[in-house]
């Protein structure tokens, strides 16, 4: 066989790519048998250096490799009480300002030669080296992750996660898994159910009606938690806070309430709109929220009662925040209202030909939907719904399932009767 060097140049590209993909206990005997070298000699002794901690070698290998690093053999010679020694290496190396040794260590996160921190220096030093010498840190880990999101994101009835998802067959999931049968009926409330919405953990489930009550049930078992009941009119809107522990309530009587979720304890009420309270949304800091009302004000608020900001002029129906809290959507009427949360500006509009009465932001931060899917950064509409009837009353939209490849049109149904 010929000497592997001579031929790793001339190389079929995906045979290389393959033999530097595979595990390291097989490398020594793919090598052997393709004729390929894993990684050049350079990049071997590179590996073994930092490892070993053979710091005075450091040097020259990193001018070689195009890459910098001190820290390491800094905190090491430390440790071992080499004190001059690492006087060099700071004074030669690194520029670091710290009130301790002990600080030091803190900051760059070192746990000690015989902890993990010279692989996690490898690895870091990896990524400013290029491919073509260095494998990338499980690199064939993220090829295969890759592979499996990909099949999942083409599967026309994928659901939820699967966790014994195979690389052997292309993944399809069956139609008739699909959910679409009632498996509970939750009979409650006495009037009209106006609102629902799962708590971020998925745990409980929040109902509001029109009865001016709202409820919190289990999902385990969907037993009622709490029945909230202090509104004097009808509730239309929720919002659970961030962390789950607090919800909002919005409703007719022109007021928000916040609950604990743990006692159903009324909190806090928050009364400064005219008109009905149609939308709420909290900010992720868990601090601030936005409500909006008939009234055409939207507050921004703070959790203890405060109003931080009012943006006039316009009725709104729902409110929507970005999950990053740097945008605020508000629909009114036929168009749309972007807003920076950082300036309170207003960014962007948009114009549709008939009410909007919700608008949902998705988790990518870059697509909306009401009565059209929306493309946020091109302001475009990327897809159209045909098949609701809307008039007289609000129908909300949703995005579900994994990956919010789903959407619901809407969550408690059409005029026509229709899911």
């Amino acid at each position: 066989m010929p000497p592997v060097h001579n031929m790793i140049e001339h190389a079929d590209p995906q045979k290389r790519e393959l033999v530097r993909l595979m595990l390291h206990k097989t490398v020594e005997t793919l090598e052997l048998e393709s004729g390929l070298e894993l990684e050049s000699q350079l990049v071997r002794d590179f590996r073994r250096i930092i490892l070993s901690g053979e710091w005075e070698m450091v040097p020259s290998i990193i001018q070689r490799l195009d890459t910098k690093s001190g820290s390491e053999s800094f905190l090491e010679l430390l440790e071992q009480g080499k004190k001059q020694e690492a006087a060099l290496v700071l004074r030669h190396d690194i520029y670091l300002m710290c009130n301790s040794v002990e600080e030091l260590k803190k900051m760059a996160g070192w746990d000690g030669v015989l902890g993990q921190s010279r692989t996690l220096l490898l690895e870091s030093l990896s990524e400013h080296i290029s491919f073509t010498m260095m494998l990338p840190p499980r690199r064939l880990q993220t090829l295969l992750d890759q592979a499996q999101t990909h099949q999942r994101s083409k599967c026309l009835y994928h659901s939820q996660y699967d966790q014994h998802a195979t690389l052997y067959t292309d993944h399809i999931c069956d139609r008739r898994s699909f959910p679409n049968t009632t498996t509970h009926i939750l009979e409650e409330h006495a009037d009209e159910v106006w609102f629902l919405s799962f708590s971020n953990n998925g745990k409980m489930l929040g109902s509001a009606s029109r009865d001016a009550h709202a409820i919190i049930w289990d999902v385990e078992n969907f037993k009622v938690l709490h029945i909230l009941d202090h509104h004097k009119k009808a509730i239309s809107f929720l919002a659970w806070h961030p962390d789950d522990l607090l919800i909002l309530t919005a409703s007719n009587d022109h007021t928000l309430k916040l609950w604990d979720t743990r006692s159903g304890e009324l909190k806090h009420t928050y009364a400064r709109h005219m008109e009905s309270v149609t939308s709420c949304a909290w900010l992720p800091s868990g601090d601030k929220f936005v409500s909006g009302s008939l009234e055409k004000h939207v507050y921004l608020w703070s959790v203890n009662g405060d109003v931080l900001y009012k943006w006039s002029g316009f009725r709104t129906m729902d409110l929507s925040v970005s999950r990053d809290g740097q945008t605020l959507i508000a629909c009114s009427e036929r168009r749309i209202r972007i807003f920076n949360l950082d300036d309170k500006s207003e960014v962007s509009t948009f114009e549709e030909s008939d009410s909007i009465t919700s608008v949902y932001l998705a988790n990518d931060g870059e697509h909306m939907l009401e009565i059209h899917l929306w493309n946020l950064k091109e302001k475009k509409i990327v897809k159209n719904f045909v098949g609701q009837k809307q008039g007289r009353f609000v129908i909300r939209s949703c995005f579900g399932g994994q990956d919010e490849h789903f959407i619901s049109k809407s969550m408690s149904g059409t005029e026509n009767m229709d899911v």
